[in-house]
């Protein structure tokens, strides 16, 4: 049995939907924090502790399908679980490539949704249990400059607009994402990035 309640971050426009999510998810167990948009979800996300994501497709600004799509390249694990009352064949597609969960369709049935949440908090425990001090070690051995270079990939930041933020060339950028890709095993920086958050590495607070 879990300590504290699992997190169920609930990016919903409406009102309604939001407070009807919270009162299913809530007595059963979870502890919901709700979001209006992808942009307020993307604002504190690295703050955030590993959680399960209730994501609606339809949101303003930034879509829910273009968030799954920035999560996965920030190196997101965690479960995402989509709510959508029309969705597209090529909206399921992107969200499932991106690492989606499961896609449901409006209008919500508690059930549905509770089963599923279920499953994902089994696949966040179960991933919480495998990032231990393995993966933390390798990250230990980052010198400063290697975490700064980090903070940027996490930051979703270009290699030009690292190399300005920590005042060094493009080259050096490229050589220290270099360095941690053999020091941590990565094969990738997208694989670097999901390593990172595995090891529950930290990020630097926004200025």
């Amino acid at each position: 049995m879990n300590s504290s309640p699992v997190l169920v971050y609930i990016v919903e426009e409406s009102p309604e939907q939001r407070m009807l999510l919270r009162d299913i998810v809530e007595p059963a167990g979870f502890r919901a924090r709700t979001f209006v948009s992808s942009e307020e979800f993307l604002g504190v996300y690295h703050r955030l502790s590993p959680g399960i994501i209730l994501l609606d497709l339809r949101l303003p600004g930034m879509s829910g399908t273009s968030l799954v799509e920035e999560l996965a390249r920030r190196g997101c694990w965690w479960p995402i679980i989509i709510l959508t009352a029309h969705p597209s064949a090529d909206e399921v597609e992107r969200v499932r490539k991106a690492g989606a969960t499961n896609v449901l369709q409006k209008p919500i049935k508690g059930s549905g949704i509770l089963d599923t949440l279920e499953s994902a908090r089994s696949e966040l425990t179960g991933s919480h249990r495998k990032s231990d001090s393995p993966i933390k070690g390798r990250f230990a051995m980052l010198t400063p400059g290697e975490r700064s270079v980090l903070d940027g990939l996490r930051d979703g930041l270009r290699t030009r607009e690292i190399a300005a933020n920590c005042a060094v060339s493009e080259r050096t950028v490229t050589a220290r994402i270099e360095h941690m890709l053999k020091k941590t095993g990565a094969k990738s920086r997208k694989h670097l990035l999901q390593l990172s958050v595995n090891a529950r590495m930290p990020m630097k607070p926004p200025p």
